[in-house]
């Protein structure tokens, strides 16, 4: 580690071990006085205050790990679509797509692309009404509440002007398979992800149909003094993620024309 890191490492470390310090001579004083007084009170205070740094970082997990729970239970009780009779006949994919998965959606499902100018343009207005979305749903709030306290002056835009529907974005009359990987996912909490995204959506001119969702779990992890240097979020899992193929297979299980 060069020198650097230790300059910027040093005061976190020592803030770190003047907290732990705290609690210890705190806790050992309490324990002291319960020695000499031979009350048993004292005792479990004492062993309370000295373990409390560690007994937050328990608590703060717990709280973490329920927010999640439920996060995860409204994500698997989504109403999903089946494509039974409803599959179309093309597809877009946003975010990171092999040409295997490609070659796999045409030979099994009789997927193909539109053509490259057609399919670059739905591909980046599906990725910017995302974004708008994503911006009303969990900055603009933020952002306002931040520049009337800090910058009022500030008269632009919080968010892009979101279209009144994705189809008014997209600008398409047949229906589409949308297959998504990242950042552009409906259900993101965050803006730090740790975790894969995927979802596959079908967009007609009415619609927009949500046929299958799958994220890693992820818990809220907020930097603190025992871990500064986190993103704020982590990820919670003990099973494997499951590939883009996988989940594909999965979505569209029983698909048909």
């Amino acid at each position: 580690m060069d020198f650097g890191w230790w300059i910027l490492l040093l005061p976190l470390l020592v803030g770190l071990i003047l907290y732990l310090l705290f609690f210890f001579v705190l806790g050992s004083g309490v324990l002291w006085a319960g020695f000499k007084s031979r009350k048993f009170i004292y005792t479990v205070i004492g062993i309370g205050v000295i373990t409390a740094p560690f007994t937050i970082e328990k608590i703060q997990k717990f709280r973490a790990g329920q927010k999640a729970d439920a996060i995860y239970a409204q994500l698997a009780a989504l109403e999903r679509t089946s494509l039974k009779g409803r599959l179309p006949g093309k597809f877009v994919a946003v975010g990171s797509f092999s040409d295997s998965n490609v070659n796999f959606l045409r030979d099994q499902y009789g997927l193909r692309r539109f053509p490259k100018a057609e399919n670059n343009r739905l591909e980046a207005a599906y990725r910017d009404y995302r974004r708008t979305e994503f911006c009303y749903k969990h900055d603009y709030d933020r952002i306002k509440a931040y520049r009337e306290k800090y910058d009022p002056r500030n008269k632009l835009s919080i968010c892009d002007d979101l279209p009144e529907s994705i189809q008014a974005s997209l600008k398409t009359k047949e229906p589409v398979l949308f297959i998504i990987e990242g950042r552009s996912t409906s259900f993101r909490q965050t803006r730090f992800m740790v975790g894969k995204k995927y979802e596959i959506r079908l967009v007609t001119s009415r619609e927009d149909l949500l046929v299958d969702y799958y994220e890693d779990r992820e818990i809220d992890d907020p930097p603190r003094i025992t871990s500064p240097f986190s993103s704020g979020r982590k990820l919670d899992k003990d099973g494997p993620t499951p590939t883009m193929r996988e989940f594909i297979q999965g979505a569209l299980k029983g698909a048909s024309r």
